[in-house]
């Protein structure tokens, strides 16, 4: 039968086209379905499809190789957050209780919180 790496290598090529082929397909169907009677634009070719498919790939999400934690991923936020803009402890034990008062309390309340956010946004403006 041969080395099963090859023929896994064969398996997931062969895989790999027909998926690209496929939503190419998609593509150019919803494309030639929307864009020319919404925007006017013409309607596109199964290659036009593919290759706006490669460069909707190549401009979102890269040429591939990037490989990253996703804790780390999701905790980039507050690392940028906190070095551009430094919070003392007070300050962060005011804006957590300002964010207690404001989303953790029961729905009869929410009335009050959204008069006092109004008062405090008019006093800080």
């Amino acid at each position: 039968m041969g080395n099963p790496k090859v023929y896994w290598c064969v398996k997931m090529t062969i895989m790999a086209i027909l998926f690209f082929t496929v939503v190419s397909f998609v593509v150019m169907a919803l494309w030639n379905w929307l864009m020319p009677e919404l925007f006017g634009l013409p309607y596109i070719s199964f290659w036009k499809a593919a290759g706006l498919l490669l460069l909707s790939k190549i401009l979102f999400s890269g040429l591939g190789g990037k490989k990253f934690d996703k804790k780390h991923k999701s905790n980039e936020w507050k690392s940028h957050f906190s070095s551009k803009h430094p919070l003392t402890p007070e300050q962060k034990q005011e804006l957590k209780e300002k964010f207690a008062s404001r989303w953790c309390t029961p729905k009869e309340d929410k009335s009050e919180q959204a008069d006092s956010f109004q008062d405090d946004m008019e006093a800080k403006a």
